[in-house]
């Protein structure tokens, strides 16, 4: 697929229409050949689809929500970048740190809420481009997901809200200390990966439910959170 710069999509603030607008495309059309603008066309159609598809989806639910008074609020950027083969999703590894109670983890970018952050969906943004270097809009969220608490009573209390956001290119990632790997994953393929397998948690071995991709378990929360999220996207059709 060839890809062009220039595309972003449309605000998914309540009334306003989610989509692709264009800037300055008549003039990148007019330097591509009509083989490329149709490979442009399909592509802008594809990304158009899955992300109103995919927000359309989200404004209809109604997320769960704790208060936000809550002392151990943390915030995390779903990323969706639409394929030829449906879409995919973006996920790190955790760096291996004794200090951290997720070590080594699976997960999604983001981290706990700092007083200095206006709201959740700044502590987001921020914690995705510390951690990765993907500098995140506002006006790329495609949606809210539910509210989730951590379950395992020997973790810190913490509570995790994840907001989507809808991509058009693939970022380059400049990962920080916090984080050691990363993969963009098939969603469909993701959802096809789903099994129990065992972990090893603090020297400990576990049977869990999780995404099993090449040699990566996504179990957990971030599991937690995905699920739903990958059957809502699948749903599509895209």
């Amino acid at each position: 697929m060839v890809r062009y710069r220039g595309l972003c999509p449309l605000s998914t603030t309540p009334g306003v229409r989610t989509g692709i607008k264009f800037t300055k495309w008549p003039r990148v059309l007019s330097h591509i050949t009509p083989k490329q603008q149709t490979s442009f066309h399909f592509a802008v159609s594809i990304m158009s689809q899955l992300h109103t598809a995919v927000a359309e989806r989200l404004q209809t639910l109604l997320p769960q929500r704790v208060p936000e008074d809550h002392e151990g609020f943390s915030a995390v950027a779903v990323l969706l970048l639409p394929t030829d083969s449906g879409g995919e999703i973006f996920l790190i590894r955790r760096a291996e740190r004794p200090t951290d109670h997720w070590s080594g983890h699976m997960a999604l970018p983001g981290g706990r809420r700092q007083a200095s952050d206006v709201d959740l969906l700044e502590t987001a943004i921020r914690e995705t481009r510390e951690e990765t270097g993907v500098e995140l809009k506002r006006e790329l969220v495609l949606g809210e997901l539910d509210d989730l608490r951590s379950t395992t009573p020997s973790l810190p209390p913490v509570v995790v809200r994840p907001y989507v956001f809808g991509l058009h290119t693939r970022p380059e990632i400049i990962p920080n200390h916090e984080v050691a790997g990363h993969i963009w994953v098939n969603t469909r393929e993701l959802v096809q990966s789903e099994k129990v397998t065992t972990v090893s948690v603090r020297g400990k071995q576990m049977q869990v439910e999780g995404f099993v991709v090449a040699s990566h378990v996504i179990w957990g929360m971030t599991r937690r959170i995905i699920k739903p999220f990958l059957e809502l996207v699948n749903s599509t059709g895209l």
